[in-house]
């Protein structure tokens, strides 16, 4: 099926050694000398299609799968059978031809079509009724609330009496603060 590959086999001469001090060896090259003559090997699959380009196969296109499809769906069960068991037939025809055949064969029918001729369109009906929906939930209350300046706090001036015994009793109508001269009393 696919061509052998060529190795190139090059002369060359092993690397001279040179004795360490410790002990080793060193393998020293001679310039021009290399220790991989046949070079990297390819890769494997880029060295697979490379050998079946050469032997003469070819990629499979859309249009190319698509008709192989088409004629599958119109071939009898004799024919479908007489393929899959043909082992010089392409394996994506021995495959689908047996899937075919299987219990499942409708499903996989049913894929060939989506795959030749594209999902069938579906329409949709919708009735959709449309309402105003208030999402503020009483927010503009609130906003209309704080929008408003503030109104400045209304504060009395009091005088404050003048006196020590005035001093420690809480002013009238102002602040509860007690207001001490001196040390407190413990």
């Amino acid at each position: 099926m696919g061509a052998a590959r060529k190795t190139v086999v090059k002369q060359w001469k092993m690397p001279k050694k040179v004795k360490q001090e410790h002990g080793g060896t060193l393998h020293q090259m001679e310039p021009g000398e290399t220790l991989n003559p046949n070079g990297r090997p390819p890769k494997t699959l880029t060295g697979v299609l490379k050998n079946l380009k050469d032997a003469g196969y070819e990629r499979v296109t859309v249009a190319g799968v698509v008709e192989a499809y088409e004629l599958l769906m119109g071939l009898d069960e004799d024919a479908i059978k007489k393929i899959t068991k043909d082992k010089k037939e392409p394996m994506i025809m021995r495959i689908v031809g047996k899937a075919m055949l299987s219990p499942r064969g409708t499903d996989m029918i049913k894929e060939m079509m989506n795959r030749a001729h594209g999902k069938p369109k579906q329409t949709t009906d919708m009735n959709v009724k449309m309402e105003a929906v208030d999402l503020t939930g009483g927010l503009k209350e609130q906003i209309d609330k704080y929008a408003e300046p503030p109104k400045p706090p209304v504060r009395k001036v009091v005088k404050k009496p003048s006196g020590n015994k005035a001093n420690r009793k809480a002013v009238k109508g102002g602040s509860p603060k007690v207001i001490r001269k001196g040390k407190p009393k413990a």
